[in-house]
């Protein structure tokens, strides 16, 4: 979800989580549950020993069980608000950029431009690629925030390398800064802003798509037709 001056790809990814109090206290319980429960099994007296002994099991089972949750469990209504307070951006999105970029040959604003979001996440990680039809931006730091009122704010710093056959001509490598409000746990409509080091800056507005993700603007284009 980052911008360029007229199109953009954008990747945010690998978003690591502080786990919370309550969360820690769960995989605690979790973990000595299993293992009592283990012993239980085995028809074993609960003694330091015998917990000690158990120990690999209850790593892998508590470790399945995290791994599951963070990676499909996590956006379920159940636990949101009191163990997940993290918004469920997952799918492929519509976008139209609008920059207040001045095209040195026309003299105007360039019109806005069509581009599509793509975002794959778990509790832990959030990667959100956005393509247009000529380059692409790579995150190079982000944070997902809740606000005191509720909401949610993203954030970056991104990296844009046009396709190498239009750099030097058309545009060039840059950095940038992106921040968007979310306002529900599941929203279906976003808007946000940029800037960039070249001094140009706009607003990029999002509306959910479907669940299928897309590896390429055509691909995506052709399924989810132009943003609107």
């Amino acid at each position: 979800m980052i911008v360029t001056r007229e199109y953009g790809i954008t990747t945010i990814e690998r978003s690591s989580l502080m786990l919370t109090r309550i969360q820690v206290s769960i995989i605690v319980a979790l973990t000595m549950s299993v293992a009592l429960l283990w012993l239980l099994l085995r028809g074993a007296d609960p003694t330091i020993g015998s917990v000690a002994a158990t120990f690999g099991t209850v790593v892998t089972v508590v470790y399945g069980a995290v791994l599951l949750f963070s990676l499909f469990a996590w956006p379920w209504g159940v636990f949101q608000g009191w163990l997940v307070k993290r918004p469920d951006l997952r799918g492929s999105w519509k976008a139209r950029l609008h920059s207040d970029y001045i095209d040195p040959l026309t003299g105007e604003r360039v019109p806005p431009i069509e581009a599509f979001v793509v975002v794959r996440q778990s509790l832990t990680s959030l990667s959100m690629r956005l393509f247009t039809e000529k380059s692409r931006s790579v995150l190079t730091a982000h944070a997902i925030e809740p606000e005191p009122d509720g909401l949610f704010s993203l954030s970056a710093v991104y990296r844009n390398s046009p396709k190498i056959h239009l750099q030097g001509t058309e545009s060039s490598i840059h950095h940038g800064a992106l921040l968007i409000e979310i306002h529900e746990v599941k929203p279906r409509r976003l808007e946000g802003h940029y800037w960039t080091d070249r001094g140009t800056r706009g607003t990029i507005l999002l509306e959910w798509g479907t669940e299928d993700v897309y590896s390429c603007f055509e691909d995506a284009q052709r399924v989810l037709g132009q943003a609107q």
